[in-house]
Protein backbone atom coordinates (compact mmCIF):
# COMPACT_ATOMS: atom_id res chain seq x y z
CA UNK A 1 0.00 0.00 0.00
CA UNK A 2 1.28 3.76 -0.66
CA UNK A 3 -0.59 7.41 -0.11
CA UNK A 4 -2.30 6.84 -2.52
CA UNK A 5 -4.82 3.78 -0.80
CA UNK A 6 -3.44 4.55 2.36
CA UNK A 7 -4.65 8.58 3.16
CA UNK A 8 -8.52 7.42 1.96
CA UNK A 9 -8.24 4.29 4.37
CA UNK A 10 -7.52 6.56 6.79
CA UNK A 11 -10.01 9.29 5.80
CA UNK A 12 -12.85 6.78 6.50
CA UNK A 13 -11.23 5.22 9.73
CA UNK A 14 -11.32 8.80 11.17
CA UNK A 15 -14.78 9.55 9.66
CA UNK A 16 -16.13 6.47 11.46
CA UNK A 17 -14.44 7.41 15.17
CA UNK A 18 -15.02 11.35 14.76
CA UNK A 19 -18.04 11.63 12.51
CA UNK A 20 -18.63 15.56 13.37
CA UNK A 21 -15.52 16.62 12.01
CA UNK A 22 -15.55 18.19 9.24
CA UNK A 23 -13.99 16.58 5.87
CA UNK A 24 -11.37 19.19 5.53
CA UNK A 25 -10.18 18.56 9.28
CA UNK A 26 -10.52 14.60 8.60
CA UNK A 27 -7.44 15.24 5.51
CA UNK A 28 -5.59 16.79 6.97
CA UNK A 29 -5.42 14.56 10.19
CA UNK A 30 -5.16 11.67 7.88
CA UNK A 31 -2.26 13.23 5.91
CA UNK A 32 -0.76 13.77 9.79
CA UNK A 33 -0.91 10.50 10.37
CA UNK A 34 0.55 8.79 7.39
CA UNK A 35 3.04 11.50 7.27
CA UNK A 36 4.86 9.92 10.54
CA UNK A 37 3.66 6.79 9.56
CA UNK A 38 5.29 6.66 6.32
CA UNK A 39 9.01 7.51 7.34
CA UNK A 40 8.85 5.39 10.30
CA UNK A 41 8.15 2.19 8.35
CA UNK A 42 10.90 3.06 6.70
CA UNK A 43 13.28 4.17 9.41
CA UNK A 44 11.89 0.54 11.03
CA UNK A 45 12.73 -1.35 7.74
CA UNK A 46 16.64 0.06 7.75
CA UNK A 47 16.63 -0.89 11.54
CA UNK A 48 15.68 -4.21 11.08
CA UNK A 49 18.42 -4.70 7.93
CA UNK A 50 21.01 -3.37 9.65
CA UNK A 51 23.07 -6.48 10.29
CA UNK A 52 26.86 -6.95 10.57
CA UNK A 53 28.67 -7.52 7.54
CA UNK A 54 29.65 -10.81 8.64
CA UNK A 55 26.30 -11.92 8.57
CA UNK A 56 25.62 -10.67 4.93
CA UNK A 57 28.56 -12.32 4.05
CA UNK A 58 27.77 -15.82 5.67
CA UNK A 59 24.11 -15.92 4.26
CA UNK A 60 25.02 -14.77 0.37
CA UNK A 61 28.15 -17.32 0.49
CA UNK A 62 25.33 -19.77 2.31
CA UNK A 63 23.27 -18.96 -0.97
CA UNK A 64 25.84 -19.53 -3.10
CA UNK A 65 26.83 -22.73 -1.52
CA UNK A 66 22.92 -23.89 -1.85
CA UNK A 67 22.69 -23.17 -5.25
CA UNK A 68 25.90 -25.25 -6.26
CA UNK A 69 24.52 -28.18 -4.27
CA UNK A 70 21.39 -27.60 -6.34
CA UNK A 71 23.63 -27.74 -9.87
CA UNK A 72 24.69 -30.71 -8.66
CA UNK A 73 21.29 -32.69 -8.01
CA UNK A 74 20.28 -31.21 -11.24
CA UNK A 75 23.14 -33.00 -13.30
CA UNK A 76 21.89 -36.57 -11.29
CA UNK A 77 18.24 -36.05 -12.79
CA UNK A 78 17.43 -39.30 -15.15
CA UNK A 79 14.53 -39.75 -18.00
CA UNK A 80 11.76 -38.91 -16.00
CA UNK A 81 13.57 -35.73 -14.14
CA UNK A 82 14.63 -34.66 -17.24
CA UNK A 83 10.60 -34.42 -18.46
CA UNK A 84 9.59 -32.68 -15.35
CA UNK A 85 11.98 -29.96 -15.89
CA UNK A 86 11.80 -29.26 -19.86
CA UNK A 87 8.33 -27.20 -19.38
CA UNK A 88 10.30 -24.93 -16.37
CA UNK A 89 13.53 -24.83 -19.34
CA UNK A 90 10.58 -23.02 -20.86
CA UNK A 91 10.36 -20.24 -18.25
CA UNK A 92 13.51 -20.05 -17.52
CA UNK A 93 13.80 -18.58 -22.19
CA UNK A 94 10.44 -16.81 -21.18
CA UNK A 95 8.69 -19.00 -23.75
CA UNK A 96 5.85 -20.27 -21.23
CA UNK A 97 2.38 -20.90 -23.39
CA UNK A 98 3.89 -19.36 -26.35
CA UNK A 99 5.38 -21.64 -29.71
CA UNK A 100 8.76 -22.43 -28.24
CA UNK A 101 11.75 -20.76 -29.94
CA UNK A 102 13.88 -21.85 -26.84
CA UNK A 103 16.92 -24.24 -28.34
CA UNK A 104 16.10 -27.35 -29.35
CA UNK A 105 17.87 -29.86 -26.61
CA UNK A 106 18.01 -33.57 -25.41
CA UNK A 107 16.92 -34.53 -21.90
CA UNK A 108 20.81 -34.45 -21.39
CA UNK A 109 21.47 -31.25 -22.78
CA UNK A 110 18.63 -29.65 -21.28
CA UNK A 111 19.99 -30.78 -17.72
CA UNK A 112 23.58 -29.67 -18.51
CA UNK A 113 22.26 -26.20 -19.30
CA UNK A 114 19.66 -25.90 -16.15
CA UNK A 115 22.72 -27.04 -14.07
CA UNK A 116 25.20 -24.19 -15.89
CA UNK A 117 22.88 -21.74 -15.33
CA UNK A 118 22.60 -22.54 -11.49
CA UNK A 119 26.61 -22.61 -11.18
CA UNK A 120 27.06 -19.07 -13.00
CA UNK A 121 24.30 -18.49 -10.31
CA UNK A 122 26.53 -19.47 -7.57
CA UNK A 123 29.50 -18.30 -8.82
CA UNK A 124 27.98 -14.69 -9.40
CA UNK A 125 27.06 -14.63 -5.62
CA UNK A 126 30.15 -15.94 -4.50
CA UNK A 127 32.17 -12.63 -5.91
CA UNK A 128 28.72 -10.32 -4.23
CA UNK A 129 29.96 -11.71 -0.90
CA UNK A 130 33.51 -10.94 -1.89
CA UNK A 131 32.18 -7.30 -2.71
CA UNK A 132 31.12 -6.58 0.87
CA UNK A 133 33.37 -4.84 3.73
CA UNK A 134 33.19 -6.91 6.58
CA UNK A 135 34.28 -3.80 8.65
CA UNK A 136 31.45 -1.67 6.99
CA UNK A 137 29.91 0.97 9.20
CA UNK A 138 26.42 0.47 10.15
CA UNK A 139 23.67 2.05 8.06
CA UNK A 140 22.36 4.24 10.44
CA UNK A 141 25.10 6.69 9.91
CA UNK A 142 23.44 7.77 6.81
CA UNK A 143 20.79 8.95 8.78
CA UNK A 144 23.53 10.92 11.41
CA UNK A 145 23.46 8.25 13.85
CA UNK A 146 27.06 7.80 15.94
CA UNK A 147 29.19 4.71 14.22
CA UNK A 148 30.04 4.12 17.97
CA UNK A 149 26.40 3.26 18.80
CA UNK A 150 26.33 0.60 16.93
CA UNK A 151 23.28 -2.00 15.52
CA UNK A 152 20.75 -2.72 16.71
CA UNK A 153 20.87 -5.73 19.67
CA UNK A 154 17.52 -8.05 20.92
CA UNK A 155 14.28 -7.92 19.72
CA UNK A 156 13.46 -5.72 16.83
CA UNK A 157 12.58 -2.75 17.03
CA UNK A 158 8.58 -1.52 16.25
CA UNK A 159 9.83 2.25 15.16
CA UNK A 160 6.69 2.09 12.97
CA UNK A 161 4.56 1.40 15.42
CA UNK A 162 5.85 3.51 18.31
CA UNK A 163 5.80 6.88 15.76
CA UNK A 164 2.12 5.97 14.40
CA UNK A 165 0.64 5.40 17.63
CA UNK A 166 2.80 8.91 18.77
CA UNK A 167 0.64 10.57 15.60
CA UNK A 168 -2.97 8.69 16.59
CA UNK A 169 -2.34 9.85 20.45
CA UNK A 170 -2.02 14.13 19.12
CA UNK A 171 -4.22 13.76 16.16
CA UNK A 172 -6.84 12.40 18.88
CA UNK A 173 -6.35 14.94 21.81
CA UNK A 174 -6.77 17.27 18.89
CA UNK A 175 -10.37 16.19 18.20
CA UNK A 176 -11.66 15.32 21.14
CA UNK A 177 -9.98 18.09 23.36
CA UNK A 178 -9.64 15.11 25.87
CA UNK A 179 -6.00 12.90 27.20
CA UNK A 180 -6.17 9.61 25.23
CA UNK A 181 -5.96 6.63 27.47
CA UNK A 182 -6.77 3.08 27.40
CA UNK A 183 -9.08 1.27 30.25
CA UNK A 184 -8.99 -2.18 32.09
CA UNK A 185 -11.81 -4.19 32.99
CA UNK A 186 -10.99 -5.56 35.91
CA UNK A 187 -14.40 -7.18 36.46
CA UNK A 188 -13.71 -9.15 33.27
CA UNK A 189 -12.04 -13.21 32.60
CA UNK A 190 -8.92 -11.53 31.37
CA UNK A 191 -9.06 -7.85 31.98
CA UNK A 192 -9.66 -6.83 28.64
CA UNK A 193 -8.45 -3.57 27.64
CA UNK A 194 -10.77 -0.93 25.89
CA UNK A 195 -11.63 2.66 25.26
CA UNK A 196 -12.12 4.78 22.45
CA UNK A 197 -8.49 5.72 21.79
CA UNK A 198 -7.50 2.15 21.80
CA UNK A 199 -10.25 1.29 19.24
CA UNK A 200 -8.97 4.30 16.95
CA UNK A 201 -5.27 2.82 17.48
CA UNK A 202 -6.55 -0.60 16.25
CA UNK A 203 -8.21 0.78 13.25
CA UNK A 204 -4.85 2.80 12.37
CA UNK A 205 -2.77 0.00 12.68
CA UNK A 206 -4.97 -2.82 10.54
CA UNK A 207 -5.19 0.24 8.06
CA UNK A 208 -1.45 0.91 7.89
CA UNK A 209 -0.68 -2.95 7.82
CA UNK A 210 1.08 -2.65 11.35
CA UNK A 211 1.23 -6.08 12.66
CA UNK A 212 2.35 -4.89 16.24
CA UNK A 213 0.01 -5.15 19.47
CA UNK A 214 -2.50 -1.97 19.17
CA UNK A 215 -2.95 -2.37 23.06
CA UNK A 216 1.05 -2.25 23.80
CA UNK A 217 1.54 1.08 21.66
CA UNK A 218 -1.31 2.38 23.01
CA UNK A 219 -0.65 2.22 26.52
CA UNK A 220 2.82 3.10 25.75
CA UNK A 221 2.13 6.71 24.36
CA UNK A 222 -0.15 7.29 26.86
CA UNK A 223 2.43 6.22 29.34
CA UNK A 224 5.36 8.38 27.29
CA UNK A 225 2.39 11.45 27.56
CA UNK A 226 1.87 11.24 30.99
CA UNK A 227 5.57 11.21 31.98
CA UNK A 228 5.95 14.33 30.29
CA UNK A 229 3.61 16.34 31.56
CA UNK A 230 4.72 15.61 35.20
Amino acid sequence: MNWTTQIPSLRNVLAKHFPDTSAEQIEGFAEEIYDNSSPARFLQWMERNDLEPSTDIENVRAASKLLRDAAGKIEKLGWHGGQSVRHYAGKLWGQENQISSMPVLSDEALIKVLAGKLTQMSDDLAGCADTIDPNAASSMTALGNDESSGRPRGKPPETHAHFTARAVYAVFEKITGKKPSVTTNPYLYGNPASGPFLEFVKDVFETLEIKASPETWARKVCKENNTRQK
